[in-house]
């Protein structure tokens, strides 16, 4: 079964718990799929968007983001964190971070695009938990990226909702304890869901080209001093 998908999907990432699904890749949207929870596509520029979004047979939802102007063909992708892809985007070198906004534990309702900065563009792109990423460009050359964890404020549509008002002006607030520890809580949660995650990048070690390279697999040997 296809599940919704377009028809030029190049690449299915996996995301880790406690997030889950899968998102598919293609070259003009992604989409966001779960076993048990709801699947959306995201047109990322006007070729995405399907003729006829309410066509009969489509299973996911479209969510138009054309005026970002995204291109996937060929790019390369790593997963950094359970809510965060990195891009690099063919042939400009431009990196950008896919998060995925969350409502609640593990369940995904959009995806918010950023760009932390240019490089050359990847055919490869590694992971070292959060700490490095190993970015082979298509010349060849090898690039240790040091990241660093930083959080962008989520865009005024997608802001957790206010607490609601308990009272009227003029009259005399309620001071009950248990309510006083509803609210406080009520505010910690919504700082949490006021920010993303994401990561700042920096070159931290370079190797010379070794030619053109279309795929690298970083190995490390087990009782072994490299």
């Amino acid at each position: 079964a296809s599940h919704g998908l377009e028809d030029d999907v190049f690449r299915i990432v996996p995301l880790p718990l406690p997030t889950g699904g899968v998102l598919a890749i293609s070259q003009n949207s992604v989409t966001y799929l779960k076993e048990h929870g709801s699947s959306f596509t995201q047109a990322l520029n006007l070729a995405g968007m399907p003729v006829d979004p309410e066509e009969e047979g489509r299973t996911t939802a479209i969510r138009n983001e054309t005026k970002l102007d995204i291109l996937l063909a060929n790019c390369s992708a790593v997963v950094l964190s359970p809510t965060v892809i990195l891009f690099s985007i063919h042939p400009t070198g431009r990196l950008y971070l896919a998060h995925l906004v969350l409502t609640g534990r593990d369940v995904v309702t959009d995806i918010v695009w950023t760009s932390p900065g240019q490089h050359a563009p990847a055919w490869e792109l590694h992971s070292w938990g959060e700490e490095f990423v190993c970015l082979v460009d298509t010349v060849g050359s090898l690039s240790v990226l040091k990241t660093t964890v930083s959080k962008k404020k989520l865009p005024s549509t997608l802001q957790p909702l206010k607490r609601p008002r308990l009272h009227q002006p003029g009259d005399l607030p309620i001071q009950s304890q248990k309510l006083k520890e509803l609210l406080s809580v009520h505010e910690q949660l919504r700082d949490v869901y006021r920010f993303l995650r994401s990561y700042t990048f920096d070159v931290a070690d370079t190797l010379p080209t070794l030619g053109p390279l279309q795929c690298m697999q970083p190995w490390i040997s087990e009782g072994e001093d490299s």
